[in-house]
């Protein structure tokens, strides 16, 4: 008697069903690598803008904390120290906002500014101020505000002294 030997191998089918599983499994990866790169850029950027204005908003906090004098105003303001610091020996720190840029006595605090104001306003019986500002990158804006009340502000009895609030 005759017996056939079976060959190992595979089908047509098992071949074209493999090679469509692994298409779809190749297509999820790519979609998720996709919106994984995607995500990173979104923060990435996001990330810059929060720490950009962080800083922003404690660098004018700590002058403002330390003022005896301060002109409020949009687009440019002057706040006067009781003191020099050793990173300036100036006791005036002016601000100005040109072209969407942030100075700080001629110096670059803050790019891709789109709105800054320092403006007075009252804490119970405090003088104190409000500082606010919009940082626009990639197409989307974020605004930062707090509100400082100086330390060492002529005619401020109140013994309120030093506070502020971050709203960002």
């Amino acid at each position: 008697m005759h017996t056939l030997k079976l060959k190992g191998g595979f089908t047509l089918i098992e071949l074209i069903l493999t090679m469509v599983v692994i298409g779809i499994l190749g297509a999820f990866g790519f979609s998720f690598f996709s919106f994984l790169t995607s995500t990173y850029v979104i923060m990435k950027d996001e990330r810059g803008i929060q720490q950009e204005g962080a800083y922003i908003v404690e660098r004018i906090a700590r002058e403002l904390r330390d003022a005896s004098a301060v002109a409020p105003g949009t687009d440019s303001a002057t706040i006067t120290l009781t003191h020099n610091t050793p990173a300036s020996l100036s006791t005036n720190a002016s601000y100005l906002r040109s072209s969407n840029i942030l100075t700080r006595n001629g110096i670059t605090i803050g790019e891709k500014i789109t709105s800054f104001s320092i403006t007075a306003v009252v804490v119970g019986a405090s003088n104190c101020y409000s500082v606010s500002f919009a940082i626009t990158s990639a197409g989307v804006t974020r605004s930062f505000q707090t509100k400082v009340c100086p330390r060492n502000l002529a005619g401020d009895t109140t013994g309120y002294k030093g506070k502020y609030f971050d709203t960002y």
